[in-house]
């Protein structure tokens, strides 16, 4: 076990442990001194030099029936050897350690390198994103709070692409609708004979009509713009029954038509009641202006599972099929309707309107017999589904 022991009588080793033993403890002075510290302090236990190497020893000083010391038993072990077996298991410790550092420190960067990825994507997107791709969208995968991250950082490029793509449109719309109003002002000027009064009061008054006409076009792609903005509307409850019949207020001083109020919803919808007065009232006018004078003309709505429907049904042309998706298009008309006077884009305005509210323009409609435009907004949203008819 790396130890001995021997017996100490009258200063000089007496007895031994009479077999071969790891350490020698009658080398140099260290029985004898340990011998004398023994004899002077009573039982120790100490640590001592031996042959290089540190040797823990217990001496017990020996004597018979209370008389004066008569000698000393030692008992010691190697340190070095002790100490070895411990130094051998903190290596082996300290290896182990080592790996599970290494191993954690592994799986760690895996999973660092994981959980960033999404990070680096949007990075990596952010970078590609400009003008002109706006298309990007950075992949989501898992269902974390990175991946919350990621489709609500989705979410505002698509707004943003919706935003840039509006705002591109309203730059083309204006630039093409008012090249012809002006070339046709730039060209009358030109040609003028200002010596001419007659002249000149003519090309003034075709002058001021284009201008006014320029204007009312600004006017409906600002109404356009306007429709088409996030966070434009401002739904709020209202009863359908005061918005029906104060939109039939508002139309039925529309001359020369026939107006008719049909049935009228009952209950609550929730809606921006301003913004669908302005698409009734547009869908109202444009019935007005493709009926012919006298022709019924009538208002209604209704509420039902999808919803609040207000509707406009006329007794005009009808509209062709394969002009039925056009005439929702900006400045998009129907063939039949070239002559009649608008910018094109009253359709679009009330388009834009619905689908604020996250509804849909439902269209009946038939060549001679007449057209039946639907807004229908879904809940937010009905309190009940009565219908009165009026």
């Amino acid at each position: 076990l790396g130890g001995s022991t021997l017996g100490m009588v009258g200063g000089a080793p007496a007895y031994g442990p009479g077999m071969p033993t790891d350490i020698d403890l009658t080398t140099g002075d260290f029985a004898a001194g340990v011998s004398d510290i023994a004899a002077a302090n009573g039982i120790v236990i100490g640590t001592r030099s031996l042959g290089g190497s540190d040797v823990r020893y217990l001496a017990v000083p020996l004597g018979v029936d209370g008389s004066a010391v008569e000698g000393v038993f030692i008992s010691a072990i190697s340190l070095d050897e002790r100490l070895a077996d411990l130094r051998s298991v903190i290596v082996v410790y300290a290896w182990a350690a080592l790996g599970v550092i290494v191993v954690i420190g592994l799986v760690g960067w895996i999973v660092a390198g994981r959980l960033l990825r999404p990070v680096r994507d949007l990075r990596a997107t952010a970078a590609r994103i400009t003008a002109g791709a706006l298309d990007e969208r950075i992949p989501v995968s898992g269902n974390d709070d990175l991946s919350d991250l990621t489709e609500t950082i989705n979410a505002m490029i698509a707004r943003l692409e919706e935003a840039f793509h509006g705002q591109r449109r309203i730059v083309n719309d204006v630039r093409h609708e008012l090249a012809t109003p002006v070339t046709i002002v730039r060209g009358h000027l030109e040609l003028v004979e200002t010596t001419d009064p007659a002249d000149v009061a003519q090309a003034r008054d075709l002058a001021i009509d284009e201008l006014d006409r320029m204007s009312g076009l600004i006017a409906q792609i600002s109404h356009l713009a306007e429709a088409e903005r996030s966070g434009s509307h401002t739904p709020e409850a209202v009863d359908a029954d005061d918005l029906t019949r104060g939109v039939f207020a508002k139309v039925r001083v529309i001359p020369d038509r026939d107006w008719r109020l049909g049935s009228v919803a009952r209950g609550e919808a929730v809606v921006d009641s301003a913004r669908i007065t302005q698409a009734w009232v547009q869908l109202a006018d444009n019935a007005a202006k493709y009926s012919a004078p006298g022709t019924r003309i009538e208002i209604g709505s209704s509420l039902d599972r999808d919803g609040l429907r207000c509707w406009v049904d006329d007794s005009g042309p009808g509209i062709p099929e394969e002009a039925r998706t056009r005439v929702f298009e900006r400045f998009g008309r129907a063939q039949a309707s070239r002559g009649t006077a608008g910018s094109g884009l009253g359709l679009s305005i009330v388009q834009a309107i619905v689908r604020a509210h996250g509804g849909r323009i439902d269209l009946d409609t038939a060549v001679g017999r007449g057209s039946r435009f639907t807004m229908v907004l879904p809940h937010g949203a009905a309190a009940t589904h009565d219908m009165e008819e009026r």
